[in-house]
């Protein structure tokens, strides 16, 4: 629709001028590293660069880095990556970078497969330890090495498995006397390393946030009633006070009434967090030096306490630091009802109360980050007043955008027809560009939408493992397209930057709860601001408000798209990063800016993307290839026997999904023989990498008819035993060398 401002217009910068930025960004903060003492508590320095995907800052970073002594810094650097593999990669390069004198090393997780030993983990209890974490205690001091005491009276406690362990190996092998540069995935902004050794510089590449988020979830029955264990022994008032304040803190969120006005304050609040986290110190303790069985058997214990002591003080800190500002009602806490599985098989529905939160960043380290799509909103909710430089490159590609189609995952996912559709895009682009560059055709979607096109392929199963379908979606070509799915798997990616063409089907889209949820545990309760919340209608129905949003037109027309945008400004920043950078950073596995030739991009989806100027707005159908159902049923019979009977009762079986019914097939025959033009231009195209053969047959059964067959044959086969093979032996069957209108629809027995 037609918007009466002024068109947005990006100012975009040349490679050169982004260069200059990256280098003089990175020089900064080495500076500001080596003038910041980590021993003080001043908050240390934080930097963001935020050119294009396809800038080279991640490459052009790590070159300035090689060419830096660290002893300038005083200590290692970390570099932290969005995965394990693109963690590894961005090892490699450092390793490959001529003249680094620094040495690099990956650091890996305790689960993570050992190099040196491809059949084992890093960590020989992996999985005892993630259930440690999962329990709320440290992996580190309680299977790890446990240091009690000091000087002379110090005894030091270890696993069994220390010495030899490979998790720990990462720390021994690296050398004493000089500074490393570690490479890990972005778990470890959180986590501590295996090494203990200082770290004077971070550099976090990518996106990194969405894996601080966390929900501290607690049954209400548990949090009101649960007694506390071990109960205090000389404070049972104090036990009972807790619960009937939790009483009333939840009896006021499940009605909406003011929390602030029950007769409980900050400081009182606190105090009960406090309570709840000595009840853990009295829990049973976990020692490194214990045998397997017997860490196992006490953390089972520890789980048998139903201790949730960690989880009920999160809650009262949330309503302190509420209470703090004033609310009437946290934003950190919500009331949800979830349905569970019983023992016996049946579901029990469980009231729980969440807090909702996020993990803090690990040490007062200067940090660069590294994200094309930096938020400094976001951002600065780790990092208080960090600075974000953000430049654009200009895509060297030709844009065409849908403009009627939002496409939602939820639709994809639930129409037979759409899909068929994109299909038909996805295989015109692959004959495009076998004719044009061979360059190849990503394909990018959610992860959902796209197992959903190899489960119907039969490349992968319902039931096939998630690792397992993740490698085959990513390794094996379907309709001749790679595909690639929005999240970290389309972050720092140059898999796919020779490809020629991209294809977006449909966009990265929260629902309102979970957008809602981010928003509570980024921004909740940490400003005077509080947050602004999507009412529900009359039917109980939670829409975000529609807002007109301007396309960039090369062309410089004035047009607009009605979207979905949520009303809190903040939590509108936090659907953008989902939603409209997504896009953006799948689009960028391109690498647009540096593109030798004008690629081609296809975004099926109306919603506008900054920074990606649109040549051709087009309705979704004007993209596929001018066909009658004819063709239609063609492609759609390469799936099976390739060959098609021209009766009402046959087509259905031949091409169901094209005609779903004998009436359907019936009323399509009657039309064709009336005008066979749409037909004939589908035969006369034929379908690529098939040879199309029209002939008369008469199968070998009894009273059977003469009746007209389509069959798609490949190089060197014979189209009779095609035939022969989908629908049985044949008594007659004469080819029509040149098929026309009257020859194919005009027979006897065709439209029967």
């Amino acid at each position: 629709m037609p918007w009466l401002n002024p068109t947005p217009v990006t100012r975009f910068a040349s490679l050169d001028e982004v260069g200059r930025t990256i280098d003089e960004t990175v020089h900064t903060i080495l500076a500001d590293a080596a003038a910041h003492d980590l021993e003080d508590d001043q908050r240390a320095p934080a930097l963001a660069l935020a050119p294009s995907p396809g800038s080279g800052k991640t490459t052009r970073t790590q070159a300035i880095l090689a060419s830096q002594p660290r002893d300038l810094i005083g200590g290692d650097a970390l570099f932290l990556s969005p995965t394990a593999d693109l963690s590894a990669e961005a090892c490699d390069r450092a390793l490959a970078i001529h003249g680094n004198t620094t040495p690099a090393t990956q650091i890996r997780g305790r689960s993570a497969i050992d190099p040196l030993n491809p059949g084992e983990r890093m960590c020989q209890k992996w999985e005892l330890a993630e259930q440690v974490a999962r329990a709320g205690l440290k992996v580190g001091d309680t299977l790890c090495q446990l240091r009690e005491g000091e000087g002379a009276d110090e005894t030091v406690r270890r696993c069994p498995f220390f010495d030899d362990c490979a998790y720990q190996r990462q720390s021994r092998e690296l050398p004493e006397e000089s500074a490393v540069d570690r490479y890990a995935a972005h778990n470890f902004v959180y986590l501590p390393t295996p090494t203990g050794r200082n770290k004077a510089l971070r550099v976090i590449d990518e996106k990194f946030w969405p894996k601080m988020l966390r929900q501290t979830v607690a049954p209400v029955h548990a949090f009101t009633r649960q007694e506390r264990f071990p109960r205090p022994a000389e404070e049972p008032i104090e036990c009972h006070f807790i619960h009937r304040a939790a009483h009333e803190v939840v009896d006021a969120l499940r009605v909406g009434r003011d929390v602030s006005a029950l007769p409980y304050h900050a400081d009182l609040y606190r105090n009960f967090a406090k309570n709840e986290r000595e009840n853990i110190d009295r829990l049973p303790v976990i020692k490194p030096d214990m045998t397997e069985e017997e860490q196992t058997e006490t953390l089972a214990r520890i789980q048998a306490c139903k201790s949730a002591a960690h989880r009920y003080a999160a809650i009262w800190e949330a309503l302190a630091d509420a209470w703090d500002l004033g609310r009437a009602t946290p934003d950190r806490l919500t009331l949800q009802t979830r349905t569970y599985t019983s023992a016996d098989g049946g579901t029990v529905e469980v009231e729980e109360i969440v807090c909702h939160g996020s993990r803090k960043v690990l040490g007062n380290i200067p940090t660069l980050i590294l994200d094309a799509d930096a938020s400094e909103t976001i951002l600065g909710t780790f990092f208080p007043k960090i600075e974000v430089c953000t430049q654009r490159l200009k895509p060297n590609a030709e844009i065409t955008q849908v403009s009627n189609l939002r496409m939602s995952t939820t639709r994809l996912l639930g129409s037979a027809s759409l899909r068929r559709k994109c299909r038909m895009l996805i295989e015109t682009e692959v004959a495009r560009d076998r004719n044009d560059h061979a360059g190849g055709v990503l394909v990018g979607c959610t992860k959902k939408v796209a197992r959903r096109f190899f489960e119907e392929a039969g490349l992968v199963s319902p039931t096939t493992p998630d690792r397992e379908a993740v490698s085959i979606m990513l390794n094996e070509k379907l309709f001749g397209a790679s595909w690639l799915w929005f999240g970290d798997r389309a972050l720092g990616s140059n898999r796919y930057e020779d490809y020629a063409t991209v294809i977006v089907l449909g966009r990265n889209e929260l629902p309102v709860e979970a957008l809602e949820d981010q928003g509570r545990s980024l921004f909740g309760d940490k400003d005077d601001q509080p947050l602004e919340f999507v009412e529900a209608d009359k039917n109980g129905r939670r829409q975000m408000p529609e807002v007109l949003i301007p396309y960039e037109m090369t062309s410089g027309a004035s047009v607009a798209a009605p979207v979905r945008m949520h009303p809190d400004e903040r939590i509108r920043e936090i659907q953008m990063q989902h939603r409209e950078c997504c896009t953006r950073q799948l689009v960028e596995r391109l690498r647009l800016a540096r593109a030798r030739y004008r690629k081609r991009v296809i975004l099926v989806c109306n919603i506008p993307i900054p920074g990606l100027p649109v040549d051709n707005l087009v309705r979704f159908d004007d993209l596929l290839p001018r066909t009658d159902r004819l063709g239609s049923a063609l492609r759609e019979a390469t799936r099976g026997h390739r060959s098609l009977i021209l009766t009402a009762k046959e087509l259905p079986k031949c091409a169901p999904d094209t005609f779903s019914n004998e009436k359907a097939a019936e009323q399509w025959l009657a039309r064709i023989r009336k005008n066979p033009r749409p037909a004939m231009n589908d035969i006369n195209s034929g379908v690529r990498g098939f040879g199309l053969h029209a002939a008369r047959i008469r199968r070998d059964v009894p009273r059977a008819r003469l009746e007209i067959c389509l069959v798609l044959v490949q190089p060197g086969e014979c189209p009779r035993a095609v035939i022969e093979a989908a629908h049985g032996p044949l008594r007659d069957y004469a080819p029509i060398p040149t098929p026309d209108a009257t020859s194919v629809f005009g027979s006897k027995g065709s439209n029967r």
